[in-house]
């Protein structure tokens, strides 16, 4: 999901010096829609929800999610 979310930031950066914004758009609703909600945040709740609060993979999810939301 990382590297999903570093290659949507790269391309909107040159999108955007290129004036392109409807494709910024475009592949936000895609990011959003098809990646993070569809794929990730399914794979991502038992993560979550199930294992202890200090376990590593519940951290590296939250890791990814922190990411996610600030960029």
């Amino acid at each position: 999901m990382l590297h999903v979310l570093s290659e949507y930031v790269a391309k909107a950066a040159k999108d955007f010096d290129a004036y392109e914004f409807n494709r910024i758009a475009a592949d936000t609703v895609v990011l959003t829609s098809n990646k993070i909600s569809s794929f990730f945040a399914e794979t991502s709740k038992d993560r979550l929800y199930a294992n202890a609060r200090d376990s590593l993979i519940r951290r590296s999810a939250q890791t990814v999610l922190f990411h996610v939301r600030s960029s």
